[in-house]
């Protein structure tokens, strides 16, 4: 058989991960193509959770966690939030502090726009 077998993600939604065949990528000249055996983002997240493209959280980084009205509740190590869900965490683009938000209206998917999935 040719390609390789990936995960591959197409919309969005816990039951969007596939297992699917998909063709094998070739580096263009200069370029160079890394395996990559596993990815994340250093703690365990529970459902529809929302991380900035780009963070990467290890369990000892510190998190400020706001509430609905972006008022700081108390800085956490990242691990004492592993497995919770409905969590937005984001980087403050001012102070570069990583953010959590925990109510749902902060990462709620508009609708209209998410229809289709």
């Amino acid at each position: 058989m040719t390609g390789m077998l990936a995960i591959v993600q197409d919309r969005y939604g816990v039951d969007a991960l596939q297992l699917s065949r998909v063709p094998r990528p070739r580096p263009r000249p200069g370029r160079v193509l890394v395996r990559v055996r596993a990815a994340g983002i250093g703690i365990p997240l529970g459902d529809r959770c929302t991380v900035e493209s780009g963070l990467y959280v290890t369990a000892g980084t510190k998190v400020a966690v706001l509430d609905d009205q972006n008022q700081l509740v108390r800085v956490v190590k990242a691990r004492e939030l592993a497995g919770q869900s409905d969590l937005l965490l984001r980087r403050n683009s001012e102070t570069g502090a990583v953010e959590c938000k925990t109510n749902k209206t902060a990462i709620e998917l508009n609708e209209a726009l998410h229809a289709h999935n």
